[in-house]
């Protein structure tokens, strides 16, 4: 919670500052919304960390939102011209890391339907901020791209989540190893 509060404020207060995306939401700038929008959620994520045990089902709601969030911010940055889309990847390789390869697998697709979506919207022209004056071409060019680099950044987290794993069960034996040494030291 507190990482994606810091992300999202580097990222974010110099787009703020620099007024680099000057769209605005009930009165305020785009971006400052969406940062104030984060740090309502993410106050929400804390209240329930404090009052519930079930962090599982927590991490996966936050991964939905977190993907949510990414997209409006995409959305309002200029959908394929965003310099936001590495977003995606922050949230992958933490979902894969914490809840497992099958989870990171299906975040990088979830991201890839949140992306592609956005792209489609923008490129057919509805509900477009900026339109995309590019060729087709380019534009599936730059789709498949950003989509080998989800599922790339979804695999090496699959294997450093295992590595992780593996390596804190060899911790455990060990730990429970040196314990029974120990114990039978003192005898």
């Amino acid at each position: 919670i507190l990482g994606r509060l810091l992300s999202a404020t580097v990222i974010l207060v110099p787009t703020i500052t620099l007024s680099l995306y000057p769209s605005t939401i009930l009165g305020l700038n785009s971006a400052l919304f969406g940062l104030l929008l984060i740090y309502f959620v993410s106050s929400l994520y804390l209240a329930l960390v404090l009052t519930n045990a079930r962090y599982s089902l927590q991490l996966r709601s936050q991964v939905i939102v977190d993907l949510l969030l990414i997209s409006y911010l995409i959305y309002l940055s200029g959908e394929i011209y965003s310099p936001f889309t590495s977003l995606y990847l922050v949230v992958i390789s933490y979902a894969s890391l914490l809840l497992g390869k099958k989870t990171g697998y299906a975040i990088a697709a979830s991201a890839t339907i949140c992306y592609v979506g956005l792209i489609d919207i923008s490129y057919f022209g509805f509900f477009t901020l900026l339109p995309i004056n590019a060729p087709l071409h380019w534009v599936h060019f730059q789709i498949g791209f950003v989509v080998i680099g989800f599922f790339s950044v979804a695999i090496l987290s699959a294997i450093l989540s295992s590595r992780v794993m593996a390596t804190r069960e060899e911790l455990e034996d060990r730990i429970h190893t040196l314990e029974d040494l120990q114990f039978f030291h003192t005898l």
